[in-house]
């Protein structure tokens, strides 16, 4: 289980039938520089376990690299990797087998863009991008994949499937 706060304090329990609930890997990911989003974050654990992406600043990426530490799953230093989409919404895994392998794992940036051209009198069209990050945990940094797609508009439902709850005190919880 991780648990994130208000102050970004995070912290990773695990639960044993011997000994119930215990805390195994704590600290903080709060950045002195950044321009903080709103709550609800959106986040992620990459589907093989290797790392926690958040969204918690504006055009930032925060990686929490996940490791092993005798029988314990642990946080490692976190850093930030730099998006360049304005108005990002969402971020989420996307299966690297279906793309080759591509690193350590496929950030995919949900983000909206505005277009001025319309006609006179309507409002401006606003449409729902998508773009893909590789993933370098040893490299600290993640790269725009080149798709050759013209077209990246995209449909989504509003439907979430992830195990991710807003806590009404502040700050997040999340299963795996």
């Amino acid at each position: 289980m991780f648990v994130l706060t208000t102050d970004f304090t995070c912290m990773l329990y695990k639960f044993t039938p011997e000994n119930g609930v215990v805390l195994v890997s704590t600290g903080t990911i709060a950045d002195a520089a950044g321009s903080k989003r709103e709550p609800p974050y959106s986040m992620f654990v990459d589907q093989k376990s290797r790392f926690i992406a958040l969204l918690l600043y504006e055009n930032t990426v925060k990686i929490i690299p996940i490791g092993k530490q005798e029988e314990n799953l642990v946080l490692r230093n976190s850093f930030s990797v730099r998006i360049r989409h304005p108005e990002v919404h969402k971020i989420l895994a996307i299966n690297n087998d279906d793309l080759g392998n591509q690193g350590d794992g496929i950030i995919a940036v949900l983000y909206q863009e505005q277009s001025n051209a319309r006609p006179q009198g309507m409002p401006p069209r606003i449409s729902k991008r998508i773009r893909q990050y590789s993933l370098s945990i040893a490299d600290k940094d993640a790269k725009l994949i080149d798709t050759g797609a013209i077209d990246d508009f995209v449909e989504l439902s509003e439907k979430c499937d992830s195990n991710v709850y807003t806590l009404p005190f502040g700050g997040l919880i999340a299963f795996e």
